[in-house]
């Protein structure tokens, strides 16, 4: 059959026939594809909206402002332009406004959002000054000299170069500040600090909350001290911005969500070799200065820690949360066969199936190695897939901006798809646009997307559109964990 939506084509599956649409065209760039798939330009009513929010630092910056105190005149000059843009500190309001003017059906914020604005900082100077530049140093060469360590080239975010000795210098002296000593105390201790020494140590730490937890009781004290304020301030947006609008609110469980930083017992070595998916084991909730979770659903938002289903006008949301992926080895049988049982009726009714994660289905597009939970979030990423065949992925979790094959960064308006096969899910790298392929959507840090359904003779159909902020930063995040 031929429709000015598309091509319809069909599959049988155990509950009959399946129906899915085909893009009368898609161009395709180096293995990516325009966002979206092509549909006419016909009128059409909007069934629904659904509106989905990536991580992004709900604070409003102020920390921020102690920064240059930490230094003083000694260090000012040579510190402040590496701190400068390292954060997006965009107000959460600003990066909103277009969605609390006109309210979606549906509001699913991807998740991490449980942050301070000092986790966020030493996240940036741990990851961009420390962690990846020793990892990529020892991965080459494991028995690296002290020296030439040390003097490893770092590029910053404003384009200087400094060593890595430096970068450790600054990390260090954020440490104490945090931990609340002065700046005589700083110099005094940095001085006699083994910069080598402290390198080899983090390059034991396969994990942002396996470095945190492990430093000093006051340290951990101050980064959380703002968790709590930020959070409240996320609910109340929600609350009068979007529910006292009729808006369904849902908050997929990040990993910050689940657990920040701070809340993995100290002391763990990680095991050698290192198992995949490998975290150091978390504190008791009751141990922790605040639990997310606990918090959003007393104020009425569900925050989900495992994947959930949810009907809608347009079909169906698979929601699957960071521990939701990491834990679908784990999950029973008959679970997944409701999962894929809920995808086939949701054909069956020529409705849509759109999975929202926080979570990537392939490291490569991200140019992320395969450590710490990166292995088990893509398989479990990729089981949903293979599970629904639906027709978006839409994720966030990873603000490693995406890279097309030669490391060139992706434009904004690029996607990727997926395809289930014998071998398993894979990414679509050839010109074909083949029945039951998914299209992939992913949101970089900050990201606001907009899925648009409508109804038509033939079913449902729906295109996902990003919307550009003006007052969004242009800066990029580290690999984060």
């Amino acid at each position: 059959m031929q429709s000015k939506l598309g091509v319809l084509t069909a599959e049988v599956y155990r509950f009959g026939i399946i129906y899915r649409y085909m893009p009368e065209k898609i161009e395709v760039f180096n293995g990516w594809s325009k966002l979206s798939p092509v549909t006419s330009g016909r009128s059409v009513t909007a069934l629904e909206t659904v509106v989905y929010f990536s991580d992004f630092n709900i604070s409003s910056g102020e920390g921020f402002n102690k920064l240059p105190q930490l230094y003083g005149d000694k260090y000012e000059n040579e510190v402040r332009p590496l701190v400068a843009g390292l954060i997006e500190t965009v107000p959460v309001e600003k990066k909103l406004a277009s969605v609390l003017e006109k309210p979606p059906t549906l509001f699913i914020d991807l998740g991490d959002h449980t942050t301070s604005d000092e986790l966020r900082t030493l996240q940036r100077m741990y990851y961009e000054l420390a962690f990846n530049n020793i990892r990529s140093q020892f991965k080459k060469n494991p028995d690296i000299k002290d020296e030439e360590l040390l003097a490893y080239p770092v590029k910053l975010p404003n384009g200087n170069m400094i060593s890595l000795g430096t970068g450790l210098f600054h990390l260090g002296t954020y440490e104490r500040f945090l931990g609340g000593k002065t700046l005589e105390q700083i110099e005094q201790e940095m001085g006699n600090l083994n910069l080598a020494e402290r390198a080899r140590w983090i390059n034991t730490r396969f994990h942002y909350g396996h470095y945190v937890s492990n430093l000093d009781r006051e340290v951990k004290r101050t980064l959380v001290s703002g968790v709590e304020g930020n959070a409240r301030r996320l609910l109340g947006i929600y609350q009068e911005g979007l529910i006292a609008q009729g808006v369904n609110v849902k908050i997929l469980g990040g990993n910050w969500d689940m657990r920040i930083p701070p809340d993995f017992q100290e002391g763990i070595d990680a095991p050698d070799p290192l198992p995949e998916g490998w975290l150091p084991p978390p504190l008791p909730e009751h141990e922790r200065p605040f639990v997310a979770r606990l918090f959003f659903n007393e104020h009425g938002i569900q925050m989900l820690n495992s994947v959930a289903l949810l009907w809608t006008q347009s079909g169906l949301h698979i929601l699957a949360p960071f521990d939701g992926l990491m834990n679908m080895d784990k999950m029973e049988k008959a679970d997944k066969e409701t999962i894929r049982k809920a995808a086939t009726l949701a054909y069956f009714r020529k409705q849509q199936v759109v999975i929202a994660a926080h979570g990537m289905p392939d490291l490569d597009r991200h140019n992320l190695q395969p450590f710490g939970e990166h292995p088990q979030t893509v398989k479990g990423a990729r089981e949903l897939i293979a599970l629904t065949k639906p027709h978006y992925f839409i994720y966030g979790h990873v603000i490693k901006p995406m890279l097309t094959e030669d490391g060139k960064p992706v434009d904004s308006d690029m996607v990727y798809r997926m395809r289930v096969g014998k071998d398993g899910v894979a990414v679509v790298r050839s010109q074909d646009f083949r029945e039951g392929d998914t299209t992939v959507v992913y949101l970089p840090y900050g990201g606001v997307a907009k899925l648009t359904s409508h109804e038509s003779p033939e079913g449902i159909v729906s295109n996902v559109t990003r919307i550009e902020n003006r007052h969004a930063s242009e800066s990029k995040e580290p690999e984060k964990s």
